[in-house]
């Protein structure tokens, strides 16, 4: 979900529902398969958008990823819908328009984004060091990390949660079990305990 969340600029959920699951969720098991769904508010320049999550052989529709019969649904990947279009990326491949037929006039864009020089382990340890900060450092990750538990939140809870994510307010039906924690303090306390071990 990292890949989605920063090419949406996705900084909280308005609401997180989870819209089907198999039901042999038990109080210390989560179901077999789930699909869940985030409503993002508008960033920035971008419109409100919903992000969806299919997990335990549960899948898209074929038409909403112009799949054909004879192809298979990726286990892992991404499908951005979007006003002007549609595009696919499953882990290990390149990204392809949908349908495949788009990407026989298509020119990618130049690279923009910085690129990770190493392997994550020498990314992490240059940052503990005072160099560049990792990519999924913890102001990505903390945020992050909070949407996917909210999704948690949503199958265990079992109905709509509302509320402006990270600012601790809610509008759901009760208060939830645990309050969630402001990402600002988790990256604010890790990254000085990680500053201190690189010492």
């Amino acid at each position: 979900m990292s890949g989605p969340f920063t090419a949406l600029k996705i900084e909280r959920a308005s609401a997180v529902e989870l819209v089907k699951d198999t039901g042999d969720n038990t109080s210390e098991m989560f179901p077999t398969s789930a699909i869940i769904r985030w409503d993002i508010p508008a960033r920035a320049d971008m419109p409100p958008c919903k992000l969806f999550w299919y997990d335990g052989g549960l899948h898209p529709s074929r038409e909403l990823a112009e799949l054909p019969e004879a192809l298979r649904m990726s286990d892992n990947g991404t499908i951005f819908v979007g006003d002007k279009g549609k595009f696919n990326w499953s882990q290990g491949s390149a990204p392809t328009l949908i349908p495949a037929s788009k990407m026989k006039d298509f020119q990618p864009p130049p690279k923009t984004l910085p690129r990770c020089e190493s392997d994550h382990f020498v990314e992490w340890t240059t940052a503990c060091k005072g160099g560049r900060p990792a990519f999924s450092n913890f102001d990505h990750a903390g945020p992050l990390t909070e949407m996917v538990l909210l999704g948690n939140l949503a199958i265990r809870r079992r109905h709509r949660q509302e509320g402006r994510v990270g600012q601790r307010e809610s509008q759901g039906q009760e208060p939830a079990a645990v309050e969630p924690i402001c990402p600002t303090q988790v990256s604010e306390g890790m990254g000085n305990l990680i500053r201190k071990a690189a010492r």
